[in-house]
């Protein structure tokens, strides 16, 4: 029997590098196996089952369209197979990709969050201000008279005022000398007009 199968295998397997041809082998194995048990199943004696499996095996070295039928069958499996491997790939992929958004959804924090730790920053900012100011003030306080001390106290309070306020001094200054010389500007024209003299 082994050189009968053998010969089926010969008859099936061009090229041992190839899957469909092996498989195509694995289905013909299959198919004898099927038939061995269910004549088994059936009480038949194993002399009886041989005989059958041998009945088989001839029917299929002598018939180029079962032969053929062998590797139709294979292509549909190992095509079949190709399909379950990508849908599988495709699966794991979209299983994977969904993971790793749910993931960067965890750790990123919302645009409230930011904004959040942005006013927080703004308020530390603020009141750090405020403390440099009290503190400063308070030391260099210590060196002078009690008048001095009233205007610099009066001082302190107006900048600590400032920066609660969010005034910005350098922007400030520019247009209190904008309008300053602009007053001055206006002056001197008005001057100017007065000491021409008038027909």
């Amino acid at each position: 029997m082994t050189m009968q199968n053998q010969y089926v295998f010969n008859n099936l397997v061009a090229d041992i590098n190839q899957p469909l041809e092996l498989m195509a082998y694995s289905i013909y194995k299959a198919d004898k196996n099927e038939i061995a048990v269910n004549l088994g199943r059936a009480g038949l004696p194993k002399t009886q089952i041989d005989l059958e499996l041998k009945k088989f095996h001839d029917l299929v070295l002598n018939s180029p369209s079962i032969l053929q039928n062998y590797h139709t069958r294979a292509r549909a499996l190992g095509e079949g197979l190709v399909v379950e491997i990508k849908q599988g790939i495709r699966d794991e992929a979209k299983a994977d990709f969904i993971e790793r958004v749910q993931q960067l959804v965890k750790t990123e924090k919302s645009w409230y969050h930011h904004l959040g730790v942005w006013i927080m920053d703004a308020i530390k900012g603020v009141a750090s201000t405020i403390m440099v100011i009290i503190l400063f003030g308070g030391v260099y306080s210590l060196t002078l008279t009690k008048e001095e001390r009233s205007n610099l106290y009066s001082a302190a309070g107006q900048s600590v005022v400032d920066a609660v306020s969010g005034e910005l001094p350098v922007i400030d200054k520019y247009k209190e000398l904008k309008a300053q010389k602009e007053r001055e500007t206006k002056e001197k024209a008005a001057k100017e007009q007065k000491a021409k003299p008038q027909n």
